[in-house]
């Protein structure tokens, strides 16, 4: 496979990177030097790791990528029934993107479907949406019961893979539930994206809330959407 220069330059980054993880996870770099922070459990950010592995195996069909990159992922699933909503960024980059790019063997795709299925448990039927969990609202003091746009990436991919693998239309119905239900409570009317919302026990929006700010009290009826998520009989 040709690769550009760019996706060249960024193998090499992870080659030096993948030299010096010993079954860490990198967290930042010192932009000058490169010298990067580590992590030992990858707290909200370690699917971006086994990720960037497992596109590094798909750009370079070596499998050193693939083996590294499942390692990786193996050591996130203590956190499958974590309280974060940031568990979307875990495993769908970590799990659920290597299978689908074809690197990953079943049980990496397990484990993407049993923490996404961990996830489905916390969905909110009024807000139509996964809410921030306990972790979040402790650490980052996002809203509970509230929405959060960090929650979206990652965790409305990894809900449709889930339901592509276990065959639950349930699940993918979740998936566009959560995309939809962000749009509605943290989409303005001018199309900027406030970072977080909250909302009342009818899933009206009674405020959202610009990053490292106070509430923005902005009282108003959600738009009209499709047809809620029911959950179906089991």
């Amino acid at each position: 496979m040709t690769m550009t220069p760019a996706v060249s330059s960024l193998v090499r980054r992870v080659d030096d990177t993948l030299e010096q993880a010993s079954a860490r996870f990198p967290i930042y770099a010192e932009p000058a030097a490169g010298t990067w922070t580590w992590s030992d459990d990858g707290g909200w950010f370690g699917g971006f790791w086994p990720g960037l592995l497992w596109l590094s195996a798909a750009a370079t069909q070596d499998a050193k990528y693939a083996r590294a990159a499942a390692g990786a992922a193996a050591r996130l699933r203590p956190r499958t029934n974590a309280p974060t909503v940031l568990r979307g960024f875990l495993y769908w980059y970590g799990a659920g993107l290597g299978f689908e790019l074809g690197h990953a063997s079943s049980d990496t795709a397990d484990l993407a479907t049993t923490a996404a299925r961990s996830m489905a448990a916390d969905f909110d039927p009024v807000a139509q949406l996964l809410p921030p969990g306990d972790e979040d609202a402790s650490e980052y003091h996002w809203p509970r019961p509230g929405a959060c746009i960090d929650g979206l990436p990652g965790t409305t991919p990894l809900l449709a893979f889930a339901s592509s693998q276990i065959q639950d239309p349930v699940l993918r119905s979740m998936a566009l539930a959560h995309a939809r239900g962000h749009h509605a409570m943290c989409v303005r009317e001018d199309g900027s994206v406030a970072q977080s919302a909250t909302y009342d026990q009818d899933g009206n929006v009674t405020s959202q809330i610009p990053p490292s700010r106070k509430p923005r009290a902005t009282p108003r009826p959600r738009p009209s959407l499709p047809p809620r998520w029911q959950s179906s009989p089991r």
